[in-house]
């Protein structure tokens, strides 16, 4: 494949060719300078036409659907040494469907970023929407859920100009499970629009067909439109005992379950997920937890509290097993069982502490990938180097060619005595110099802005993965917080207490010393710049930085949402915000330290 050097070097050794075979007339030179010309063309030709798209990269391609572990296979026996731009971008596309088709999860964007960088500068090409929509799945893998939006929305476009309903069912399914909870009729609307392609590509999955038909359900659930959701249940429902595929039935009176759950009736509820439980052979802790919280539901507190200690012998995660204790501190409560309810509360909170420390591990992951970036950028700089290199012998070579043309037509013209001819071709040899040098002057310019724009966006995405890490840690701070308000609440219920704000000093000070850790010495820097602030005032700006709502700091405080808002009224005034239009906790949200 011609890169556009090569293509602006072929159409102008053309051109000048063209111009002047007519000037050369007959002599004695007409036929040596003749040759020369034509060498020299066939030359440049011959290492321009060079190349072209790698053999295996085709047969990779066409076994991706079919056969992906054989295209897997062919890929990684290939020689990419010789690989052009284009061929690099494919080979990392292809290889990345490979591993999406083979069931391993393309959780790294070392090889799929190489295609992304290509593709997104090539938007009219066949390809653009495959990479955005894979570059999608990686970054729902890695919770980076703004960019995976707008990567799926870029592939349901461009598959939809290029009539690629494959592509746009997939992207249109994908999205509606990433923004259905923040935009759910926006989510409602791509899930049926990711049924309607399915049924309009003519495919015969029944299995397929019955979780898309589900996805809608679930979008109507979530919704509140439980009529809408029954109706497509009940062809889920036809559907998947015609498929006589017992998960599936499981999995289609388990939603049948939610629907009358969402419209508090338990019983039902508890009927159709019994259903699900026996039918169904595979046995997850998902379905543990959720017959669970079903026999909850109807005060079932005996096969409950079975299913959630069976649920901790069952492999799981740690988020599992926090639900597990939580529920078995819920049955301990309505059971007046308080000789096991601190046990499972340590436990609990045991399980809570291993997740933080899953948090740091993850946090760790972030600076590796982080450092990873920074090795790319490094590769990228290298490349950079040799790429201006290569140009500079590119240019350096062409004026030689230039020089050596030149050379021959001025000897030819000395030959020919026309002085006032030689005169001109050696001032538009000059010019012809000039304009060569300048255009290398704005091919390094250019170089060097593409350099500061990379930096500038691996700075970028830098910062924005150190924000979504902050974030994350306080989000696991503030539920950490907000569960033993939830403990100290249902304890209340039998204390008669007024507040649920159970929280030691000792707590107090795990908090301000994580936010001074989590965002850069936060709380220190926050006593130094307002002294004059009590330590329950600094309290308050510590669950205001965690995003607390009025709501819950009512629940933490034991009182009214109303004293809450004087609360931050006061709050605002010892901050110095009285004549400010931002409110205590918008301007504690966004405070850095001048």
């Amino acid at each position: 494949m011609k890169s556009t050097p090569q293509i602006f070097l072929y159409i102008g050794c053309i051109a000048y060719f063209c111009n002047w075979k007519d000037k050369i007339k007959e002599n004695t030179m007409k036929k040596l300078f003749h040759s020369s010309v034509v060498a020299l063309l066939s030359i440049l030709i011959y290492s321009c036409t060079s190349g072209g798209v790698h053999p295996n990269l085709g047969r990779a391609y066409a076994l991706l659907n079919i056969a992906p572990d054989s295209a897997m296979h062919i890929l990684s026996q290939t020689d990419r040494r010789k690989f052009s731009d284009t061929e690099k971008a494919q080979f990392a596309l292809y290889y990345s469907i490979a591993q999406d088709k083979s069931g391993l999860d393309v959780n790294r964007d070392t090889l799929l970023r190489t295609a992304y960088d290509y593709f997104m500068n090539k938007p009219n090409d066949s390809l653009f929407a495959k990479c955005n929509y894979y570059m999608g799945l990686y970054y729902q893998q890695v919770d980076s859920s703004k960019h995976a939006v707008d990567c799926f929305h870029r592939a349901i476009r461009s598959s939809a100009k290029q009539h690629d309903w494959y592509t746009q069912y997939l992207a249109s399914n994908r999205l509606s499970w990433e923004i259905y909870h923040n935009e759910p009729e926006e989510g409602l609307y791509y899930a049926r629009e990711a049924y309607r392609l399915y049924e309009q590509l003519g495919a015969s999955n029944i299995k397929n067909r019955v979780y898309l038909i589900l996805r809608v359900e679930d979008c109507y659930r979530y919704m509140g439109k439980t009529d809408s959701a029954s109706l497509y249940l009940k062809e889920a429902l036809r559907l998947s005992e015609e498929s006589n595929d017992k998960d599936l039935l499981g999995d289609t009176y388990t939603s049948v379950s939610k629907v009358y759950r969402s419209v508090s009736m338990p019983d039902s509820a508890l009927y159709y997920a019994k259903l699900a439980w026996d039918i169904s052979d595979k046995k997850e802790a998902a379905s543990y937890s959720y017959l669970a919280y079903c026999f909850l539901d109807v005060d079932s507190l005996a096969q409950a509290e079975y299913l959630f200690k069976s649920l901790l012998h069952h492999p799981s995660s740690n988020y599992t097993k926090y639900n597990a204790y939580n529920g078995l501190l819920k049955i301990c409560v309505r059971k007046r069982d308080f000789d096991h309810l601190e046990s499972y509360s340590d436990s609990a909170q045991y399980v809570l502490k291993t997740i933080y420390q899953s948090s740091e591990t993850d946090n760790q992951s972030y600076r590796k990938d982080n450092l990873e970036m920074s090795d790319r950028n490094n590769r990228l700089d290298t490349d950079l180097s040799i790429t201006k290199f290569s140009f500079f012998v590119y240019i350096l070579v062409s004026l030689f060619v230039v020089a050596g043309i030149g050379f021959c037509f001025h000897s030819y013209r000395v030959i020919s005595k026309k002085k006032s001819l030689i005169e001109k071709q050696e001032a538009d040899m000059l010019l012809s110099q000039e304009r060569h040098l300048r255009e290398l002057a704005e091919v390094n310019t250019q170089k060097q802005k593409e350099i500061l724009e990379m930096q500038h966006k691996l700075n970028t995405e830098k910062h924005r993965i150190q924000l979504e890490n902050t974030e994350k840690q306080l989000a696991i701070l503030k539920q950490y917080v907000i569960s033993k308000m939830q403990f100290a609440q249902d304890l209340d219920k039998f204390k008669k207490q007024k507040k649920i704000n159970d929280l030691t000093s000792d707590d107090w000070l795990e908090i301000e010393l994580f936010l001074n850790d989590t965002v850069a010495g936060f709380m220190t820097s926050f006593r130094e710049s307002f002294p004059g602030l009590k330590e329950n005032e600094f309290q308050l700006c510590m669950l205001l930085k965690l995003d607390f709502k009025n709501q819950d700091l009512a629940r933490f405080y034991g009182i009214r949402q109303e004293s809450i808002k004087h609360k931050l009224l006061m709050l605002k005034s010892k901050l110095g915000l009285e004549k400010s239009s931002f409110s205590a906790r918008e301007y504690i949200k966004t405070w850095i330290k001048d």
